[in-house]
């Protein structure tokens, strides 16, 4: 059961800057598990539940203004204006939400070029639309970093976390986002049933790698209406059905020769697309 108490307080207080550090602690737990915050961001596994009360309390508190729903819009938009560049999709959402840093705004820290550090995001309701809840490593987790003694590659590692790890995190946590809240509206035969069949969503694989091409070549993906699988068809005739937070392939079934798809050489029972019944 998580705590979402002082969330919920800081909100009500309008203390902004409370609530998105809490908020990003809770998250933490399960985007860095184990307090490794140059490991990389597992969004994946932060729970639906939490992901659907976290929003709604932003929302409500700010009056439309702050919450995952209002950013993951953001996000869409500019994904469908910048399509093939993951670079670039993530930059302009920073310019669009206030996160990136204004030409002629000088970086002090020599470690935060592009993107505002924790201490120069606008914890108000004058910030831009879709400015909180932030996506960043708090500053007292950098500085630390930076203080510690014998370390020579801790600029680097700063510099990771204020720049490429914006890049690496924001697909995958609004890709996560926009699956949890999808969840909302899907209820069981609203989705569809074996009578009649039909796709909870579709979600865009290359988005999730960023800065490198994707290892898996599909001709469509799709995800479950619980968003625990993930089920990709090729042009071969193949459907793999995956565990979205784990990446581990469960099931490869293989269409032979059009006569429906077998599982391991083996036969699968599958639904007619009337009847509902398995042959």
């Amino acid at each position: 059961m998580v705590d979402l108490s002082a969330v919920r307080s800081h909100l009500t207080a309008r203390n902004w800057a409370a609530a998105d550090a809490e908020t990003r602690r809770i998250l933490n737990r399960w985007i860095h598990p184990g307090g490794d915050i140059l490991s990389t961001p597992l969004a994946a596994n932060i729970p639906s539940e939490v992901l659907q009360t976290l929003d709604q309390l932003w929302v409500e508190a700010s009056g439309g203004r702050f919450g995952f729903s209002v950013q993951q819009r953001i996000w869409a938009e500019v994904r469908r204006q910048h399509p093939p560049d993951a670079d670039v999709v993530a930059k302009a959402f920073g310019d669009r939400v206030g996160w990136t840093r204004p030409s002629g705004i000088e970086d002090t820290t020599f470690v935060a070029r592009e993107w505002l550090t924790e201490r120069e995001i606008n914890p108000t309701l004058n910030a831009p639309v879709g400015h909180l809840p932030w996506a960043g490593v708090s500053w007292e987790q950098i500085d630390r970093m930076l203080s510690a003694q014998s370390c020579g590659s801790c600029t680097i590692d700063a510099m990771y976390l204020q720049g490429e790890r914006f890049h690496q995190y924001l697909p995958l946590l609004y890709n996560r986002v926009e699956t949890a809240l999808d969840l909302t509206r899907l209820q069981g035969p609203s989705v569809g049933s074996w009578q009649r069949p039909e796709l909870a969503r579709t979600i865009d694989l290359t988005s999730l790698y960023p800065n490198s091409q994707c290892p898996i070549r599909t001709a469509s993906s799709a995800i479950s209406p619980n968003g625990q699988r993930l089920a990709t068809a090729t042009n071969q005739n193949t459907l793999q059905l995956w565990e979205v937070s784990t990446g581990r392939l469960v099931r490869t079934l293989v269409n032979r020769v059009g006569n429906g798809l077998m599982l391991q050489g083996q036969p699968v029972r599958f639904w007619q697309p009337f009847s509902g019944r398995g042959r």
